[in-house]
């Protein structure tokens, strides 16, 4: 699944004519990527995120990818996302 949610991700990119350049980058203060989308006021259950401290960001018009030190990429729509702070 990890390898084909960006291939979906470029896919829809592709066909739906969006820019392929990030709208922001930089280096990760704290980025906080959660295993669903946030929840809203009156929501009931859980939500479990991973924090990343370093890395870089990149964030595009609905989703963004998170890249680790070691190259590891996780690509998100930006609605998983609790906190993105970066440089």
């Amino acid at each position: 699944m990890k390898k084909i949610l960006p291939l979906i991700l470029f896919a829809l990119i592709t066909l739906t004519g969006c820019s392929q350049r990030p709208a922001a980058s930089g280096k990760i203060e704290v980025v906080t990527l959660g295993d669903k989308p946030v929840m809203r006021a009156g929501e009931i259950g859980g939500w479990s995120a991973q924090t990343f401290t370093e890395g870089k960001i990149e964030i595009y018009d609905s989703w963004a990818v998170v890249i680790e030190p070691n190259g590891q990429k996780h690509v998100a729509p930006l609605d998983r996302f609790g906190i993105i702070r970066f440089k």
